[in-house]
């Protein structure tokens, strides 16, 4: 017998979004027209705070629901915890829980729970494993050196990129 249905869930796990940077929540700047479609037919979380302003530790206690001093995670230091996570708790319950782009836990050190990956984390060295890269590469794009954008400590500010439109982390995982 199948499993009964189950309502479909995408869970969107930004660096730096706020709810007013969203065109549907108010922002009257910033045009998101695929975020905008999401929000109308789903449930879009505007009151929200994290547990670190730093991204992997803040990653982790989302995925976890343990706080950074619980689970030793306070930097952006490629780590894993074996602590549970809520990944898993979908998996038990008979969803399939698949992930894309960074999460700041290499596929060497297991996938906390996800069914499967497709790797975009950012990392320096040519044979970390990284799916996006990879596709680069595949691609004709093996000169690209930064292909998630400039190392420096200017990532905030908006960069020219190498890379066809077509072939931007965004458009391929349809952000």
């Amino acid at each position: 017998m199948p499993p009964p249905s189950r309502p479909n869930i995408l869970f969107l796990f930004t660096d730096r979004l706020r709810a007013d940077c969203i065109d549907a929540l108010g922002s009257s700047k910033i045009k998101t027209p695929n975020i905008d479609r999401l929000v109308r037919g789903g449930k879009a979380f505007t009151n929200c705070y994290t547990p670190s302003p730093v991204r992997a530790p803040a990653r982790q206690s989302l995925c976890s629901g343990l706080p950074p001093h619980i689970t030793g995670r306070v930097d952006n230091v490629d780590a894993f915890n074996d602590s549970p996570s809520f990944m898993q708790s979908l998996v038990d319950s008979c969803y399939q829980a698949h992930a894309i782009g960074k999460m700041h836990f290499s596929k060497r050190l297991g996938d906390w729970g996800f069914t499967s990956r497709d790797i975009s984390e950012e990392i320096i060295t040519r044979d970390s494993p990284d799916d996006y890269r990879n596709d680069l590469y595949e691609n004709g794009y093996e000169h690209v050196i930064d292909t998630h954008g400039p190392g420096s400590e200017l990532y905030y500010l908006p960069q020219p990129s190498q890379l066809p439109e077509s072939l931007h982390l965004g458009s391929l995982t349809g952000a």
